[in-house]
């Protein structure tokens, strides 16, 4: 972890000067799509190989063997890629991580990271949880479970072509605003009914809305800054997010079995709870300024899922 947090940022500061800006959008979902895809399938592939095997060690050595050397060759296939003989009009960046954090609030940008941390903070409240109620609690299959958490990468694979022809079009605050306020929904979602064929779609509903969000959330952060500034502070970014993910997973471990119950069972209160510790996250997503291009105008459909408060009769339709 430590190694590929050394790498992000170069790697997104790499992307942003080779892709140009008016295609980010449908690139990345493209690679996006691919990349989830072929996860996917050799998840499949190996645990298939794991289930029909009378020898654990020796299958678990040869799939290690064989993610090694694919490692190996995508190493090998990297050092072809091309590299720009000018990254920076301007000096890079010295701001330290200190002078990072200490101006937060006086950029949009410094927001956005605000608002990002926040919300995976609340989502990784209630992560290691739900996986824990469908077999415990709702007495799932280990197939059911398969198929509730397999949903979300194919959910996500066919809905990113739509999300990079969406931001392309109309840029990413405003789809990313929708999503995050979807997001804050989905916990408590769970609420509502624990039907098989619910879950599966609610969890199918899920990849839909994180998939986009994460396409969106990537292309604004090598978009919003300049050049000069991006490597550190899309590293930056990286690390103080990495501090909120291990601190809504370690709250939620501690906070969770404790929470008093609200339904039909204890872990309610943990999916109620993350939801709440979204909406702080969702209010400053809603104050960053929008990066719509000046020529496009949205269409009635657009406007209806992206400008709801036009909608809105009085002062909020202003």
């Amino acid at each position: 972890m430590t190694a590929g947090g050394i790498v992000g940022g170069a790697w997104s500061d790499l992307m942003s000067h080779i892709v140009p800006d008016r295609i980010r959008g449908r690139y990345f979902s493209i690679r996006t799509s691919l990349t989830t895809l072929s996860q996917l399938l050799f998840s499949i592939v190996g645990a298939l190989m794991l289930d029909h095997t009378s020898n654990l060690i020796n299958t678990f050595t040869l799939l290690w063997i064989i993610a090694a050397c694919g490692r190996g060759l995508a190493t090998i296939l990297f050092c072809w890629h091309y590299d720009p003989p000018e990254l920076y009009r301007h000096e890079p960046s010295q701001t330290t991580f200190h002078e990072f954090i200490r101006q937060l609030h006086t950029h949009s940008f410094g927001r956005f990271v605000i608002a990002f941390s926040l919300l995976y903070f609340g989502t990784y409240f209630s992560s290691a949880f739900f996986a824990i109620h469908i077999l415990n609690d709702l007495h799932f299959s280990y197939l059911q479970l398969g198929c509730i958490q397999l949903i979300m990468p194919l959910a996500t694979v066919f809905s990113l072509p739509l999300w990079g022809r969406i931001a392309d079009r109309i840029g990413n605050i405003l789809p990313m605003r929708f999503n995050a306020a979807l997001i804050v929904l989905l916990p408590a979602a769970w609420l509502i009914n624990h039907n098989f064929w619910y879950l599966l779609a609610l969890n199918a509903f899920s990849g839909f809305v994180w998939g986009g969000f994460q396409l969106l959330t990537f292309n604004y952060s090598i978009s919003e800054l300049p050049s000069g500034q991006r490597l550190a502070y899309i590293s930056y970014m990286n690390a103080l997010a990495s501090i909120f993910f291990f601190a809504g997973s370690a709250l939620g471990g501690w906070l969770g079995p404790i929470l008093p119950q609200v339904g039909a069972y204890q872990l309610y209160s943990v999916f109620l709870f993350s939801a709440l510790l979204r909406l702080p996250a969702c209010f400053i997503f809603q104050t960053l300024p929008s990066d719509q291009p000046a020529e496009t105008h949205l269409s009635a459909l657009e406007k209806f899922f992206f400008l709801p408060r036009r909608f809105i009769p009085g002062r909020f339709s202003r």
